[in-house]
């Protein structure tokens, strides 16, 4: 990266200091750095990998079944009047302990009845996963995670990198399929009120295959072999669940078909930035400052945005995560094509 970035780089992380990215809460800046000679070709795939929303599992793990069993033990428990209690794991520990000394027995009957409904749909995903394999096909299972995103809490102490959070707020299971070269399938699921096929720009960019025949034949088979999958969702901590709501795209590469299908779905929310503003649902705040006018905070703005736009080109605000909590990034390209800009979370 040239001196021109990194004096760049120097002038934005100060144009931040105490300036704060408000949705779900309120979260400091963070500098966005992708150097092409260290990180290689920036693409969806490569930047979720580094930043660590996803990650590459064996076949045999390709649902889950372990993450889920372990995380349903932990977060919900069949009651004595028929209902079920979901909580956080210290929470139900807790309860337990309370019923013990109470002497009263809590049974697991609901969490066998999804243990025994989880292992056979995890059957079910291996026997697709064999048919590829019996067709010629490649298939690749991956992971797919967003962990909780520390607050601002207003004591100027607060953790910015999600990689060190300890809890998985969200986390769901992909498949990719190579049919043969240039022809690549994903599969993933989504939720039963997310809006199925996410008309973000992004995912346009990456083209799929809609005008090549052969590929919608492949398509087509693929579909049919898969009308008994299931996949896992853990949304907001601890809710586990098990959707048949699934998600197809091909593409021209697996990157392509990865990002198609997570734009998709709403793991990832992809647009133009044409700048900061207060008059948006999402907006910065000052901290530690009262500014009831908002002049100051509107002068920093217009400061950050000339700043960003005087040294980028392809300004784009990428949203990661399904929920209202989410990870955002404000990232352009520099003259020599590296990606830098700014996120709620350090990478």
């Amino acid at each position: 990266m040239n001196e021109e970035s990194t004096h760049f780089l120097q002038q934005l992380r100060a144009s931040v200091e105490g300036v704060l990215f408000s949705s779900a809460g309120d979260y400091p800046f963070g500098i966005f750095k992708w150097d092409l000679q260290e990180d290689s070709e920036f693409n969806i795939k490569n930047f979720l990998q580094r930043q660590g929303y996803l990650e590459m599992t064996s076949l045999s793990d390709a649902f889950g079944l372990d993450e889920y069993s372990d995380g349903y033990q932990r977060c919900g428990l069949r009651t004595q009047d028929g209902g079920v209690l979901y909580g956080s794991s210290d929470f139900l520990d807790e309860y337990l302990k309370d019923c013990q000394k109470q002497g009263v027995s809590v049974p697991f009957l609901h969490m066998n009845e999804k243990r025994e409904a989880a292992t056979q749909h995890s059957k079910d995903l291996l026997a697709f996963i064999n048919w590829l394999t019996s067709q010629g096909y490649k298939a690749s299972a991956y992971r797919i995670s967003k962990k909780e995103l520390p607050v601002y809490v207003g004591n100027g102490e607060c953790l910015v990198d999600h990689r060190a959070a300890s809890e998985t707020y969200e986390s769901s299971r992909l498949l990719t399929i190579e049919i043969e070269n240039e022809i690549w399938v994903a599969i993933s699921s989504y939720e039963d009120w997310a809006d199925y096929y996410n008309e973000t720009h992004e995912k346009y960019i990456f083209l799929g295959l809609q005008n090549d025949p052969q590929a919608h034949i492949f398509l087509k088979d693929i579909q049919g072999a898969a009308q008994k999958l299931a996949f896992i969702r853990r949304n907001f901590y601890d809710r586990y669940e098990i959707s048949n709501k699934l998600i197809f795209e091909i593409a021209n590469s697996q990157d392509a078909a990865i990002s198609r299908v997570l734009h998709g779905n709403g793991f990832i929310n992809t647009y133009d930035f044409d700048g900061f503003s207060l008059d948006e649902n999402v907006c910065m705040e000052l901290a530690g400052n009262i500014d009831p006018n908002n002049k100051l905070l509107r002068e920093r703005i217009t400061a950050i945005d000339e700043l960003l736009k005087s040294h980028l080109s392809n300004l784009r605000k990428i949203y990661i995560g399904t929920h209202s909590v989410y990870d955002a990034y404000f990232i352009g390209q520099d003259t020599e094509g590296n990606r830098l800009g700014l996120c709620t979370v350090d990478s």
